[in-house]
């Protein structure tokens, strides 16, 4: 079994931004937030793709308050991105010049169907709070926040490590963290402070299993108000019975 390993991160404003992806074969994902400053119902409805081919829409976060925040999050697998390597485009369709776009770039991750996932889009504070988030052991989680505010992003709940505080929208703050989790997570927060009390703010958190042979692992949680529970695989042996995956 891999381990989910960081490789790099970084940020755009605007519709693209550049990054290296790593090599193909390496279980990878390449995990994109976007974000805006965005007046009620100013939300993205385009497509973000990585060298050209379409990343999945993960979750959606929108604070209608005031001006607005919102903030989204996509991502690409292995399975998809073929033989796409090293340096290419990410690059997404709607929005404009003032949004923000942050990349994380992983190794060791199963595929991009998420174990669990949430959102926060009714913060009003400098404290965006993700809750009751489920994960297995050797779980990778991302979280990221946007503010629509002036401050500086930090203090993520541990075991996230910030990967990016800006590039950041316009009139907006923006960042990104991820790390792993060693031991299986139940109901779970984490959290960001944002620096500064804000009009509004927003955040998501996703969580993706490490990558097995033959796909296996607990895939189960409430996404976006709909339980899900993926298969767990069995490898049989004549001499060793049966033996489940986890």
């Amino acid at each position: 079994m891999a381990v989910p390993v960081f490789q790099r991160a970084s940020g755009s404003t605007g519709t693209s931004h550049t990054i290296d992806i790593g090599v193909a074969g390496n279980n990878r994902l390449v995990a994109v937030f976007m974000g805006d400053e965005s007046t009620p119902g100013d939300t993205f409805q385009g497509d973000v793709t990585v060298d050209g081919k379409l990343c999945n829409k993960i979750a959606v976060a929108d604070n209608p308050d005031g001006a607005g925040s919102h903030l989204e999050l996509h991502a690409i697998d292995e399975s998809a991105l073929g033989a796409s390597n090293g340096s290419v485009t990410v690059s997404y369709s709607g929005g404009d010049i003032d949004w923000a776009i942050h990349v994380i770039v992983y190794y060791g991750v199963q595929n991009d169907t998420v174990v669990d996932v949430d959102k926060e889009d009714v913060v009003v504070g400098n404290l965006v709070s993700v809750e009751n988030i489920n994960s297995n052991a050797y779980s990778l989680v991302i979280m990221g926040a946007n503010n629509g505010s002036s401050g500086a992003i930090s203090g993520w709940t541990s075991p996230l490590v910030q990967r990016t505080e800006g590039p950041h929208p316009l009139s907006a703050i923006m960042g990104t963290a991820s790390g792993l989790e060693t031991t299986a997570q139940t109901n779970k927060t984490y959290s960001v402070n944002c620096g500064t009390a804000a009009l509004r703010s927003t955040g998501i958190v996703a969580v993706f299993d490490r990558y097995t042979v033959g796909g296996g692992g607990w895939a189960g949680g409430d996404i976006n108000g709909v339980t899900s529970l993926g298969a767990v695989n069995t490898v049989a042996d004549a001499n060793i019975g049966t033996i489940n995956t986890v």
